[in-house]
């Protein structure tokens, strides 16, 4: 629901409100039956080895939020969001072949249960301003985040002998981020230099082990520079630094440390001159460390092993076909490989294993 009391505020509400009753139980097969030897018998990957009768996965959630923005005059705007989220996940899963017993046929049981809430502020500042030659927009801000998790987890390591397995471990997970932001886009002639800069402060507390950690500061910067040529193409070049508070622990307690990336990338962009239309390509290089996997070891619990490389290009077309008919297309090619990890990690030289599709496309009609 937007409000607009004059040409230059609004105000727009937002709300949303999801239920999954039954969602899906995706059940993995051990690969000793499957792609391995085992000395029991042959699994076939249709098998449904848990029980359908109390495996379950139930989410609830809903968030209510707000967009405002109001304009003092030609050259100065500002900016506020806000939002309130909350969710609820029941998971019981009556089978865990991540942690099959020496015998190669038993299974564990595992259950989860999660009530997060997270709440969200951004403010922020534009401004549009000339001196001599150069154009300026200017953007600064700040924004704040809180993540609460409550979460009780259980697991069995035969639930054959075990009717419904408790919740034996209560986790209680609280984040507070902060964030100040700036950014200038410089434009002369076909040139245009974007800098920027976003410090970050983070706290993180988890009731597991007792202990609040505080992260050092941590800034975000980056760069890009593009030149558009009089014919319509735009090739840039682009750096950028992240860092990513993450919240919650690894088994015994030890705080998760924040997720540090860089990208590079380069591309060109082609809007035609008298057509509408826009084409762009591009390549990447992107690393990201501190990852978080699935511990093998201690199921239930995740473990951060490493560093991953993602490399890859990506090509994107918006045309107008018709005054009435537009089309979007895109098709992006990733390689993703772990390169550092623990020594006895499987995954390591390899793609991560819950790593993104190779080859993704699309293409929409409106």
């Amino acid at each position: 629901m937007t409000f607009r009391p004059d040409r230059n505020t609004n105000f727009t509400l937002l709300g949303s409100y999801q239920v999954d009753p039954a969602g899906g139980q995706f059940n993995p097969v051990p690969a000793a039956g499957t792609i391995l030897p085992d000395v029991n018998e042959h699994i076939s990957s249709h098998d449904y080895l848990g029980n359908p009768d109390t495996d379950k996965f139930r989410r609830s959630q809903f968030y209510i939020g707000y967009l405002f923005e109001h304009a003092f005059n030609d050259t100065w705007k500002i900016r506020q969001s806000a939002r309130y989220l909350h969710q609820d996940i029941q998971f019981y899963q009556n089978s865990l072949f991540g942690s099959l017993a020496a015998d190669q046929r038993t299974a564990g049981l595992f259950t989860n249960n999660e009530h997060l809430a997270n709440y969200t502020l951004d403010t922020q500042a534009k401004a549009k301003f000339d001196t001599g030659a150069l154009n300026h927009t200017v953007l600064f801000g700040f924004d704040v985040q809180r993540v609460t998790n409550c979460i009780s987890r259980g697991f069995a390591p035969d639930y054959s002998a075990i009717p419904y397995v408790q919740d034996g471990t209560k986790e209680y997970i609280g984040q507070t981020q902060l964030g100040l932001y700036a950014q200038n886009q410089i434009r002369f002639k076909g040139w245009t230099l974007t800098l920027g800069g976003r410090q970050d402060w983070s706290r993180n507390s988890d009731t597991i082990s007792d202990v609040e950690t505080r992260s050092q500061q941590h800034a975000f910067t980056w760069a890009g520079l593009s030149y558009e040529f009089a014919s319509g193409i735009a090739p840039y070049a682009s750096y950028a630094k992240s860092f990513q508070p993450v919240a919650g622990s690894g088994f015994g307690g030890s705080p998760f440390q924040p997720t540090p990336g860089k990208q590079a990338e380069i591309g060109v962009k082609y809007q035609p001159k008298g057509y509408n239309a826009l084409f762009r390509l591009a390549a990447f290089d992107l690393w990201q460390e501190n990852v978080q996997t699935v511990d093998d070891v201690h199921p239930g619990f995740a473990q951060q092993t490493g560093e991953i490389r993602s490399r890859g290009f990506e090509a994107e077309a918006h045309v107008s076909l018709t005054d009435g008919l537009s089309l979007i297309a895109s098709y992006a090619y990733l390689n993703q490989t772990v390169i550092a990890g623990s020594p006895s990690d499987p995954s390591v030289g390899n793609r991560p294993p819950n790593g993104a599709p190779i080859n993704m496309a699309s293409m929409w009609l409106d």
